[in-house]
């Protein structure tokens, strides 16, 4: 059985800049000003490459699309989208909103009262807030939960979000029971690229996954 994932992204990237209104979400609730990480800097950059990682290590597919309404577009890069949007793929994103103090949590905004099955040590971790989106999206096809992208905002990211995902973007998989790993000669996802199979050494870094 194959498992793990190891992802290596080298782009350049744009972070969302700071939400100026309170907006209402599909469910009812109404979200709060926030200021997000900076447009262009350093940490915007290593925010939205770890909003990949957790993203693609959650299930999101890069080769699986989903209908929107910017057109098909691959589920992985839909979900970093909207998260950019949602939160600036800043892990302690939070907002209070003015519906009697419901929060959104983390990096796609988890909201405490409609989604309560998400808790807050969940909500502001990671992996934990990158698999509830997993779930929320119905497994990367309905995005109709998040405000972002009921307004259209996320599209705003697409781009940065389609380059962050595609740009140097290689997958490592390790066979825990045969101890070999398997990649792509390239980072290149397209259909025919050359595979190669070896047995698997201490440079091969392999880490949990889908």
């Amino acid at each position: 059985m194959l498992a793990g994932l190891l992802l290596t992204l080298a782009v350049l990237v744009t972070a969302a800049g700071s939400a100026s209104a309170s907006v209402p979400h599909a469910d009812g609730t109404h979200r709060a000003p926030q200021v997000l990480v900076p447009a262009g800097s350093p940490k915007a950059r290593a925010s939205t490459v770890m909003c990949v990682k957790v993203a693609a290590k959650a299930g999101f597919s890069f080769t699986k699309t989903v209908s929107t309404s910017a057109g098909a577009q691959p589920q992985l890069v839909v979900a970093v989208a909207v998260a950019m949007a949602e939160s600036g793929c800043v892990p302690r994103a939070k907002n209070v909103n003015d519906d009697g103090g419901s929060v959104d949590r983390g990096l796609w905004q988890m909201n405490s009262r409609y989604h309560p099955e998400v808790s807050d040590s969940c909500a502001y971790q990671i992996q934990c807030n990158a698999n509830a989106a997993w779930k929320v999206s119905s497994h990367g096809a309905h995005w109709s939960p998040w405000i972002a992208y009921n307004n259209g905002s996320w599209k705003v990211y697409l781009a940065d979000a389609r380059a962050a995902v595609s740009g140097g973007f290689t997958f490592l998989l390790g066979s825990q029971g045969a101890g070999t790993c398997l990649a792509a000669e390239r980072g290149d996802h397209g259909a025919g690229t050359r595979i190669w199979q070896w047995k698997c050494d201490a440079d091969d870094t392999i880490s949990g996954g889908r």
